[in-house]
């Protein structure tokens, strides 16, 4: 995982996914609500930006630092994503159900999940990228 600099976890009840998460050394924290976990990537974000300021001058975009391209695109990504959350939870229930048919003690958690969930996103809390 090469590519991949960060992982962070969202989730529900921090108890039950924490002890596999210390197995990996890019999952940088579990989070239960979505402030700190924004707080923490915006954190990461200006770290990348202050970490890939460009020190020397460069003649072609040839030269630029892959890992700083990757950064500019992915934060470039980001901003552009059109989220429909609604949508995407039911995408998500979706796929889940599809990946666990015939697991009823899944199913139950997954139809939970699509009927009980609501962001905590509010105007004075959404992320700014």
């Amino acid at each position: 995982m090469v590519q991949l600099y960060s992982i962070y976890v969202f989730c529900r009840k921090e108890e039950q996914y924490e002890a596999w998460t210390k197995d990996w050394s890019k999952v940088k924290g579990m989070f239960t609500e979505i402030t700190p976990i924004s707080d923490s990537v915006q954190q990461w974000a200006r770290q990348c930006d202050e970490d890939s300021t460009v020190i020397s001058a460069v003649s072609s975009l040839n030269q630029i630092e892959p890992s700083f391209m990757y950064t500019q695109l992915f934060k470039e990504i980001i901003i552009e994503i059109d989220f429909d959350e609604k949508k995407e939870i039911t995408d998500l229930a979706e796929y889940a159900r599809k990946k666990y048919a015939g697991n009823d003690r899944h199913l139950k958690i997954i139809d939970e999940f699509a009927l009980d969930y609501k962001s905590n996103l509010d105007e004075k809390n959404k992320p700014i990228w």
